[in-house]
């Protein structure tokens, strides 16, 4: 068994896959899971049961342990789900990369940045901040939940195309709740659902429109974008 513990018996059933009758003592019954079985040796001839031709022995492979008390790096992918400036659905595209130290399984610490961009108004930022998450178990399949904050500079922006233009930048928030296992010695995956709200700044030469018509002005203008995603990462630990 994978909990270490040896059963002999008599085995009368096998369902492929999915459990294995064995008979224990004078009479006694036991119906293991396939899933609990680590090895399975027939060590007599008297099983009268056939296996199938195609049954290959093979042992399951077994959730790695996180090591919670190390620094880790993670890096994941996401595209950003929207309304644009005129409520339009929009989608975007957000690469994100970070490093940080553990400190149990409920608490994990870290800075992250990357390359995100938002549509219309079309901004290329470089966010940098701070990142929180734990996970609810200690070890195996898990959910967990997180917050990251920060500030995003701009890069590059649509309104390059204004007169005298600029281009702020502004803050991040950005809740989070995922599931992630970790299935390798070293790196563990995670799928993960949020929310991002982004503020920018911008100002531009332009022109108020009023009774037909148009007078010069300076032009500011407070621009958030709000995206719901769906992201897809990895953990190195």
């Amino acid at each position: 068994m994978k909990s270490g513990v040896i059963i002999s018996g008599k085995v009368f059933h096998i369902d492929y896959q999915n459990q294995v009758d064995v008979i224990v003592g004078d009479s006694d019954t036991l119906k293991i899971k396939w899933e609990d079985i680590s090895q399975l040796d027939f060590l007599t001839n008297t099983t009268k049961v056939p296996i199938p031709k195609n049954y290959v022995h093979k042992t399951l492979k077994q959730d790695e342990l996180y090591n919670d008390t190390a620094y880790y790096f993670y890096s994941s992918a996401s595209i950003p789900l929207g309304l644009d400036y005129y409520g339009d659905p929009v989608a975007g595209f957000s690469l994100l990369v970070g490093a940080g130290k553990s400190f149990g399984y409920r608490h994990h610490v870290g800075i992250r940045s990357g390359y995100e961009f938002y549509l219309w108004p079309d901004i290329n930022v470089i966010p940098i901040g701070l990142d929180y998450y734990g996970r609810l178990k200690p070890q195996g399949k898990s959910l967990y939940y997180g917050l990251g904050i920060g500030y995003a500079f701009p890069n590059v922006a649509a309104y390059r195309w204004y007169n005298n233009y600029s281009v702020k930048g502004g803050v991040y928030l950005n809740p989070y709740f995922g599931i992630t296992r970790k299935r390798n010695l070293k790196r563990s995956w995670n799928i993960e659902f949020g929310y991002k709200s982004q503020v920018m700044f911008t100002a531009y030469d332009g022109y108020i429109y009023q009774m037909n018509q148009q007078t010069p002005s300076r032009i500011e203008e407070k621009i958030r974008y709000q995206r719901f995603e769906i992201r897809f990462g990895f953990h190195w630990d």
